[in-house]
């Protein structure tokens, strides 16, 4: 956003951010160990998460949909929602020991 409008404000950013999730038009995202991220995407879907670069990307599909909170989970309270976290690495940081190895004449 700096780029393109240099003189903007975190204040700005931030109540524009708060304006829009009270819109219905974004979801806040909080992932452990990160900061809080926005998601245009409002359908129910989960994430795929990269320990590595810390890309985040939809994961979409029907298998993790039917998932239910264990009967116990009523005595810590109302769960309203279930989120589904994979974390690993994408394929995009797989390759970089493979290209490192090459670079040093490795194969």
């Amino acid at each position: 956003m700096r780029t393109r409008v240099p003189t903007i404000s975190l204040d700005t950013v931030y109540r524009t951010l708060r304006a829009l999730e009270s819109m219905g038009l974004i979801r806040r995202m909080e992932f452990l160990g990160g900061p809080a991220r926005y998601d245009t995407n409002l359908e129910r879907h989960h994430h795929f998460i990269c320990t590595r670069c810390g890309v985040i990307r939809d994961v979409c599909g029907n298998s993790y949909e039917s998932l239910e909170a264990p009967e116990w989970a009523a005595e810590l309270g109302r769960v309203d929602s279930i989120t589904v976290q994979l974390r690993g690495l994408c394929n995009e940081c797989q390759e970089i020991p493979k290209r490192e190895g090459k670079e040093n004449g490795d194969e």
